[in-house]
């Protein structure tokens, strides 16, 4: 098992991403516990498979990464969600590093309810029915940027636009 080898490369995605220990776990990761001690090194013989694919999950790599690192002397492969999305937005001129990793699922459910909640307030005027509606297009230009595929780097850096603004 080649400890200092993954600390290596988690320590270095951890920095990439612009994260600190305890923003892992609300990406899927493991507890804040649980990221420091694998970066002192204190990573166990027995390690969960399912601790190594939280990880992977926070970090934006592909399932299996950080146990071929650790077993296998592989790289760890980025998923291809996060690969597709900084390279849209690298190509559309957008700043990833003042943006985070949310799992896609996230995306969908929050554009989803807020949809639902969208309609349930269409005839309601106020500031909730306004924060609805302001949340729901948040969400729903989140969705247009992570499915990227098909809208040119202005289309991209104009969505990536508005949610700065709109957040």
């Amino acid at each position: 098992m080649d400890t200092a080898r993954a600390v290596q490369y988690i320590s270095a995605r951890i920095s990439e991403l612009g994260l600190g220990t305890r923003d892992l776990k609300p990406l899927g990761g493991p507890s804040e516990d649980t990221v420091r001690r694998f970066l002192r090194g204190a990573i166990p013989e027995g390690v969960q498979a399912a601790t190594l694919q939280k990880f992977d999950v926070a970090l934006g790599w592909r399932r299996g990464s950080l146990r071929e690192i650790l077993f296998s002397g592989g790289e760890p492969t980025p998923s291809n969600d996060y690969d597709a999305a900084r390279e849209a937005s690298a190509e559309a001129g957008v700043d990833m590093s003042r943006w985070c990793i949310i799992p896609r699922w996230m995306v969908q459910d929050t554009a989803a309810m807020m949809s639902e909640l969208s309609l349930m307030t269409r005839d309601e005027v106020g500031p909730l029915a306004d924060g609805i509606r302001r949340a729901h297009t948040l969400a729903t230009d989140m969705l247009a940027i992570m499915h990227a595929g098909g809208r040119s780097p202005a289309e991209l850096a104009t969505l990536a636009e508005r949610l700065e603004h709109e957040s």
